[in-house]
């Protein structure tokens, strides 16, 4: 039986972050995508990034 067009690209999706994961050193990063493997649906990436992180993503947001 082959695979739908979607199922490969999950598969491909997968291995792209099984890969990217693998090379992660960032500490907060990796925290993050625990307590989310833990409670998707209770993670709020907002509290997760640096003050200076969401200082860029308002000034950004004041560009637009």
């Amino acid at each position: 039986m082959s695979k739908r067009p979607n199922d490969v690209h999950l598969d491909k999706d997968r291995l792209e972050i099984i890969k990217w994961v693998t090379t992660l050193k960032d500490r907060v990063v990796l925290d993050m995508l625990k307590r989310l493997k833990e409670n998707p649906k209770k993670i709020d990436w907002w509290n997760g990034i640096s003050e200076d992180e969401k200082k860029a993503i308002e000034l950004r947001n004041q560009s637009i």
